[in-house]
Formats: C-alpha cells, sequence, structure tokens
C-alpha cells in the first residue's frame, strides 16, 4: 500500500479515480448501526461512523445501511434491504461492513453473504446467537465457486451450519479483512487465514485498524491535590458479569476504606446486578450511570482521577473505552490479558487474573493515591494520540478504500457472474425437484398442476 497522507493534510489531499485519472468519486454503500440525533448508542459500529463519516464523506459519495427506516440528518440513508436493487441500478465501487457481536448489527452479517466487501471486525469472536437467516449458510461452497466456476454445485446439506464462534464466514466472503483489535488480527493470521483462503492464488489482505477516538475534543481537568485528599474517583464501565472482574474491583476498594469513591457506567439492565455485588462488598461511595455508551463514558472520563478497564475474556474488547480514558492521561487498570496484553507497560496498569487479582488492584490504587491519583499519565496520551487519532484512521481508511477499488471492480463482475451461474443452477435444481413432484401425482391431477404453474408465469417448469 502506498504511504498514509498525514493527519493534517487529510482534507487537502487530492483524490483521484484508480489508474491516476481524475473523475467522479468513488460510490460507497457503508454498512453499521448509526447513532440519531439525541442518541448514544452502544454499539461500536455507530460510534465509528459518527467519528469517520463526516471525513470519508468530503472524498467519497458515501450511502448509509442500516436496519430500520430512520434517516441520517446528513447522508443519504436507506434500509438494508434496498442495497442490492440500489446497486443493480447505480453500481457501487465498496461495500464496506463493520462486524460486531450485537443484535443491531446482525444484519450486517447477513448483507456480506449477498455482496462481498471491505470487513472491519470489532468483534472476531462471536459470543451472541447467530442470525437464523444465515446459520445454514453454505459459504464454503459459495467461496469454492467464485474461486472456481467449473466445479459442480452440490445439493445443499442439511448438516451445514455455523458452529464455531469465529467469524468465518464473514471472513471467507470479506475481500479485504480489518481488524480493530491486535488480538483479532493475530487469530485470524495465526489460525484462519490459511482455512479461508483455500486454493486461492489472491490471499486477502488484512489490516489493523485501531478504534478512532477525537483526541481533541476529550479534556480532563486535572487538578493538584494533597496526598490526603478526601477521595479519589475511580471509574468502572464493564459489566457486573464475571469476566469484567467487577468483583475484584470491589473486592480491592472494600479494602480500601474510603479512599476512593466509584462511579459505575452500565446498562440499566445490570442495575439489579450491580446492586447486589455493591452491597455484598459494602461499598457506600458510588455513583452509578445508566446508558453505557462511548460517548457517555467520554462526559464520565473528564471528572475521573483513575479508569479500570478489567476484562477476562476472549470475547469482546476494552476499546473504546480504554482509548478513551488514555487519551485524558487517566491512570488505567487493565487485565494483561488478550488485547490489553499488546499495551506497553509504561502506558497502563496491568494486573494478572486469579487469586491475586484484587491484592494487585488495591495495591495500584493506594500507590497512585499516595503519589498524588489526580495526576495526568503523559504515556497513556500520547500512546492514544498515536495510535487511535480518529483523523489518522480515516486517512488509513481512505487510502485502503483507494488502494482496493481496482480490485473490487474485479471481484464485483466475477461475483455477478458468480450470481448468475448459480441462479441458473437453483432454477434447474427447482425444475427437477417440481417435475419429480408432479410425475408423483396421480395422472389426473398432471396437467392441473402444469396448467397452475403456467398460469403464474412458471415458465422454467414447461
Amino acid at each position: 500500500m502506498s504511504d498514509f497522507v498525514a493527519p493534517n493534510d487529510f482534507l487537502d489531499h487530492t483524490s483521484s479515480t484508480p489508474g491516476g485519472s481524475r473523475g467522479k468519486r468513488p460510490r460507497v454503500a457503508w454498512f453499521s448501526p448509526l447513532s440519531f440525533t439525541g442518541e448514544a448508542s452502544d454499539c461500536v459500529g455507530a460510534y465509528v461512523s459518527d467519528l469517520l463519516l463526516p471525513l470519508l464523506s468530503k472524498r467519497f459519495d458515501v450511502e448509509l445501511f442500516h436496519d430500520s427506516f430512520e434517516k441520517h440528518p446528513l447522508l443519504p440513508t436507506h434500509h438494508y434491504l434496498a442495497a442490492h436493487a440500489l446497486h443493480r441500478e447505480n453500481p457501487f465501487d465498496i461495500f464496506f461492513y463493520q462486524v460486531e457481536d450485537h443484535r443491531r448489527a446482525d444484519f450486517v452479517r447477513i448483507h456480506l453473504g449477498l455482496i462481498p466487501g471491505i470487513v472491519l471486525f470489532h468483534d472476531f469472536l462471536i459470543a451472541g446467537k447467530t442470525p437464523e437467516t444465515i446459520v445454514r449458510s453454505p459459504w464454503q461452497e459459495v467461496i469454492r465457486h467464485y474461486q472456481d466456476s467449473s466445479i459442480e454445485w452440490q445439493p445443499r446439506s442439511e448438516d451445514a451450519s455455523i458452529s464455531v464462534p469465529f467469524a468465518l464466514r464473514e471472513a471467507g466472503l470479506a475481500v479485504c479483512t480489518l481488524f480493530s483489535s491486535a488480538r483479532d488480527a493475530g487469530e485470524y493470521r495465526r489460525q484462519v487465514k490459511s482455512q479461508l483462503e483455500m486454493n486461492s492464488d489472491k490471499p486477502s489482505p488484512g489490516f489493523l485498524l485501531p478504534l478512532p477516538i477525537d483526541v481533541n475534543s476529550i479534556a480532563r481537568k486535572v487538578s493538584k491535590h494533597a496526598k490526603d485528599s478526601p477521595e479519589t474517583i475511580v471509574g468502572f464501565c464493564g459489566s457486573p458479569a464475571l469476566e469484567s472482574r467487577a468483583h475484584k474491583l470491589l473486592d480491592a476498594l472494600s479494602q480500601c476504606g474510603d479512599k476512593f469513591k466509584l462511579i459505575w457506567l452500565l446498562d440499566k439492565s445490570q442495575e439489579t446486578a450491580a446492586c447486589d455485588l455493591l452491597s455484598e462488598f459494602e461499598i457506600r461511595s458510588f455513583e452509578l450511570y445508566f446508558g453505557r455508551s462511548p460517548k457517555h463514558w467520554q462526559r464520565i472520563s473528564a471528572q475521573l482521577d483513575l479508569a479500570v478497564h478489567t476484562l477476562f475474556s476472549v470475547f469482546g474488547q476494552p476499546d473504546p473505552y480504554l482509548s478513551i480514558s488514555m487519551s485524558t492521561g487517566l491512570g488505567c487498570i487493565v487485565t494483561d490479558f488478550s488485547t490489553s496484553h499488546f499495551l506497553p507497560d509504561k502506558a497502563v496498569f496491568k494486573v494478572k487474573p486469579g487469586d491475586t487479582e484484587s491484592a494487585q488492584i488495591r495495591e495500584i490504587l493506594l500507590a497512585l493515591k499516595n503519589e498524588g491519583g489526580h495526576r495526568s499519565f503523559q504515556a497513556a496520551i500520547d500512546y492514544a494520540r498515536e495510535h487511535h487519532d480518529h483523523i489518522q484512521i480515516a486517512n488509513n481508511l481512505l487510502m485502503i478504500f483507494e488502494d482496493l477499488t481496482p480490485m473490487l471492480a474485479e471481484v464485483y463482475s466475477k461475483w455477478d457472474a458468480l450470481e448468475s451461474s448459480s441462479r441458473t443452477w437453483l432454477l434447474e435444481q427447482l425444475k427437477l425437484d417440481a417435475n419429480k413432484a408432479i410425475d408423483e401425482m396421480p395422472t389426473q391431477f398432471q396437467q392441473i398442476a402444469l396448467a397452475c404453474l403456467q398460469e403464474h408465469s412458471y415458465e422454467i417448469f414447461e
């Protein structure tokens, strides 16, 4: 790939069509959950869209597709079921999908099977239920036929199903795989990529594209407090479930007396479980905020002194909440596992999961308190700005779009041929099945059945 343009040059960087000739702006079909006026969505895809679309729409003609009939205030917006027909009327140059383990993003996974494209994975391991419409998707068969059109289509198998947590189907149908998590990018390279390429002589490229943050809009007032300041405010936005390690944090806080106040951001549905834990560990100084979303956490982080982003699970990732906290200079405590393991030690405080986890958290909290827990950590700020600045992320995605547009033109031409051949094969199978069913009817009903089919324009059965 060519070098990315510098963040400050984004709006001045001159776009050109593939091959270097100036011309019309490429058309992008953008699939993700969306946020609308006054709404703070917990979907990562909606958060990313809010940050990147204002920049990318200056360089591309972007049309949005989601699973409702609400309209974006600035860009053309459609229900995702209209995408195929709109593409036939006026072809898009790029289909872009954001895949995540969220019910509101299921439609993205569904449509990816209709038209492939560039896929940004926010979750590569899926814990939630697979949408019924794709649970028996013959995606392996589709990939084989795309790679070699000469092979025969096989009868549909009732045993075909998606049973592994990896989003293999979505990766297999991706022209280019992008990952917002370093851990997921590593899993793709180590375990999955070789399986998906099969006999392809053109491996699918894959890139790490960290989640963006608007570093210039996030600010935290850091005041100078004495070491004996009455309360240091600790923020937490994990769930009450075991994997977020809330029980370990509350155990540590319970052993620190009244030195800390907890601010906990969570979903309203988790209130009862959270209150039960707070009562169990006798935490008295706390505030609960409901409506977990990156935007809400950004507002809360401005009043925090420390943030805890523990997560001990192969599912999910602490970003963008963690990167938001780091960008404000908060001292951040993370679990030394999965995505957080890749962070530099000087930027965060890592704890090992297990029996001593609470003690580790307590020691870090008290050490930061004694040092003046209200201070700012420049290493965290520098890391967040270097890796998560939304203008740089938009530049990177822009260059990926431009570099892959010629390849996508070839892919969509080949995909059209695949659709045509598969449609012909399917109609032939229906004809055989229908004729077989008619042959098995009593003679007096066969002509009636044929007449009914022909009356309703089923010429294929003549």
